[in-house]
């Protein structure tokens, strides 16, 4: 491993440099190669030095309602357990991924910055208790790959943080997931020490501002990959009564292509059901409406409905969420 990180970072260095026209093409194709043959299981370790990493913007990021709950492997398993998972949200699920600030650090399909495990099959390879327990309790299990250093200088400062990449001299350190592209410069021959950690870099209490409902759709999201068409989204749903009812009278609500009947479908009662379980913080996506009227093509929902005696109209584009107000 630190040699795939010396030779990675060193590769990226190279890439910057100026010289013959075909300096950096040769570059990227030797990087190329060399990211193709890391293994499986030493890849999320070397993200930052295979380009996959990115910051996501925490404060752009949706708030669970509540009321929260400080939440225990224990209270959390006997709450899934009372019942099977079933009539769950998958908007709400998503919601609770965002929300949590799992995407910050974690994969799961196409969203997530990739600081952390890929949690696209959690729902596959681990049960509740395993899923609850790296949830509550991050400092149990912590991967090699993912294993912080605390590092003592020979000043006497103590810094934390995982290794990205040393060479020449530099040690590059990740101090925070939520921020991984902003990584500390710390020079070896300024280090006294370095011991491995088990602390993990996630903080603990992600979830304890979710209600019952809401760690529900967030487990079932993780459950269902993400596939509406899961067991965990069939059968009777409930409004939510944590949430203060609207007073909405839909009027007309189609989704598809802008102008083109031919390519639109009626969501009325789609979007009715989300109204009537105030199931109001939802963006209209293919999995919502059941099917895709126009695939390939940027779609729109056009919606009509009246708010407080008010009528509005708006058109909202694909995954993008409604605003009613």
């Amino acid at each position: 491993m630190d040699h795939r990180k010396y030779y990675l970072n060193a590769l990226e260095e190279l890439a910057s440099k100026s010289g013959g026209a075909m300096l950096s093409s040769f570059v990227q194709t030797i990087r190329k190669t060399a990211i193709e043959s890391v293994p499986p299981k030493d890849k999320l370790a070397l993200q930052h030095l295979m380009g996959d990493i990115k910051t996501i913007d925490i404060g752009s990021l949706p708030k669970p309602t509540g009321p929260g709950v400080q939440w225990t492997v224990e209270s959390a398993l006997k709450l899934l357990k009372e019942e099977p998972l079933a009539g769950r949200s998958l908007a709400n699920g998503r919601k609770m991924f965002l929300a949590g600030l799992c995407v910050a650090c974690h994969h799961f399909g196409r969203e997530g910055a990739g600081v952390g495990p890929d949690l696209t099959n959690l729902g596959k390879r681990a049960d509740y208790k395993s899923m609850l327990e790296s949830i509550v309790e991050p400092n149990l299990v912590v991967s090699d790959q993912f294993e912080q250093h605390s590092i003592i200088l020979k000043d006497g400062t103590k810094i934390m943080g995982r290794i990205v990449s040393e060479s020449d001299g530099i040690l590059s350190l990740m101090q925070s997931g939520f921020t991984p592209t902003k990584l500390t410069k710390i020079k070896l021959s300024d280090i006294e020490s370095k011991e491995a950690s088990k602390l993990s870099m996630m903080p603990s209490g992600m979830i304890n501002a979710m209600s019952a409902d809401e760690l529900k759709d967030l487990i079932a999201y993780f459950v269902s990959q993400g596939n509406a068409r899961h067991a965990v989204y069939k059968g009777p749903k409930k409004p939510n009564l944590a949430v203060k009812k609207m007073n909405i009278q839909l009027i007309s609500a189609s989704y598809g292509v802008a102008n083109d009947s031919k390519k639109q479908m009626d969501v009325l009662k789609k979007v009715q059901r989300n109204i009537d379980l105030r199931d109001y913080d939802f963006a209209m996506t293919n999995a919502v409406a059941g099917r895709d009227p126009a695939p390939g093509i940027p779609k729109v929902l056009i919606i009509k409905y009246t708010l407080d005696g008010k009528t509005f109209t708006r058109t909202i584009k694909e995954n993008a969420r409604i605003s009613w107000r």
